[in-house]
């Protein structure tokens, strides 16, 4: 399996006790939705390992307490930590018309609420605070807020995200 097949589920944060007990941090909205998970993937040397789940438990704040098939010593268990968690695409929960994941809207067209085109998706800025779009602009880079505040809506079938932004945002960005 590649990355590119899978998205980021978190990270193998710690080991508990000596039987090869492993806590996930879920790096994602709702970690209750992964409390029947059956398999996942680990990131050790660059490459995704997968295992299967004998166990899991949703912890408080995003953490799972998980026991893995073949993984029974505090050895190999810490082996695995700070690995990188993965699951295939085709596992991502589904989500409301309205809503979205990050990588399937890169290419989309921002549309303003003057029906102005903005430009298309390259890519989508991680930073928790302030996630952000960057957006090809008739060849300049522009950096969006992707808010609340901001985002009118999405239409999948046209590929397109409709925002509304401020006046002097764009021209901002060129400057």
């Amino acid at each position: 399996m590649d990355k590119e097949q899978c998205y980021s589920l978190g990270v193998v944060s710690k080991t508990q006790g000596y039987k090869g007990t492993l806590i996930f941090r879920l790096e994602v909205d709702f970690p209750e939705d992964y409390s029947k998970l059956e398999s996942v993937y680990i990131e050790k040397n660059r490459k995704l390992i997968p295992f299967f789940i004998q166990q899991i438990e949703i912890l408080p704040k995003g953490f799972a307490r998980v026991t893995l098939e073949d993984v029974d010593t505090e050895e190999y268990a810490r082996s695995l930590v700070k690995g990188n968690l993965f699951l295939p695409l085709d596992q991502l929960p589904e989500l409301a018309k309205d809503q979205f994941y990050f990588h399937e809207i890169i290419g989309f067209k921002v549309v303003d609420a003057d029906e102005s085109e903005i430009g298309n998706i390259i890519e989508y800025i991680d930073i928790p605070v302030n996630p952000q779009l960057l957006v090809d602009h008739k060849g300049d880079e522009v950096i969006i807020p992707i808010s609340d505040n901001f985002y009118r809506g999405i239409d999948k079938k046209k590929k397109e995200i409709y925002v509304s932004l401020p006046p002097g945002l764009i021209e901002v960005n060129l400057g």
